[in-house]
This record gives C-alpha cells, sequence and structure tokens, in this order.
C-alpha cells in the first residue's frame, strides 16, 4: 500500500504543473472516464505489486511481453501510427532477453541435471 501509495502522489504531483499550462475543465461525462481511469489504475497498479510480492520478476515479465501486440493495434486504430521496423526489432530483442532470463531461471531453480 506504501508503494502504491507513492506511485499515485508522485504522478499527481507531476501531473499539476504540466496540466495548469493547459487546463480545460472537463465535461461530466469525462469526469465518469477520469473517475474509471483512477479506479482501474489504482486496481491495476495495486495488482501488479502483489504479483512482484508472491513472484520473481522473472516469471512476470514475460507477461508484460502481451501488451505489445494490443498496444500496437490500438495505437494504429487510434493514432494511425504503426511501429517502424526498428521499433520491432527492438521490441524482438527486449522479449528475447526476457524470455531467456526466464528459462535460464527456472533451469537454475530445477538444479544441476543427474
Amino acid at each position: 500500500m506504501t508503494s502504491l501509495f507513492y506511485v499515485t502522489v508522485t504522478g499527481a504531483l507531476g501531473a499539476v504543473p504540466l496540466a495548469a499550462f493547459d487546463w480545460q475543465t472537463p465535461q461530466a461525462w469525462q469526469w465518469g472516464l477520469l473517475g474509471l481511469a483512477a479506479v482501474f489504475g489504482t486496481l491495476g497498479h495495486f495488482m501488479l505489486t502483489e504479483a512482484h510480492r508472491r513472484a520473481p520478476a522473472s516469471l512476470l515479465a514475460p507477461f508484460v511481453y502481451t501488451q505489445i501486440i494490443p498496444m500496437i493495434v490500438i495505437g494504429f486504430f487510434a493514432f494511425g501510427d504503426l511501429p517502424d521496423a526498428w521499433t520491432l526489432a527492438g521490441a524482438l530483442v527486449v522479449i528475447a532477453s526476457g524470455l531467456y532470463v526466464l528459462y535460464r531461471e527456472r533451469r537454475a531453480a530445477a538444479g544441476p541435471p543427474v
């Protein structure tokens, strides 16, 4: 809960100065969306913190990589943006590295071969 609190406070304090320069009062339905974003964001951070408390990061990292595909799709439909070849190559390097670390950690946990 302490970690969640500090992430929230830091994010809010970092956003306030930026928002002050271009503030537009949200409409009623936008306040509802902001509230939903706050609830789901808080729940997501809490669940991520719990996952890292219960499992090693090397086990959890591959699950984060699954976000790449929907983010590419959302980026295309929302902004008309597609990643270039260098971005995809970098993503593949990061994914391959994470999967290798997972493989190595599982192999080390299994112990030496008999």
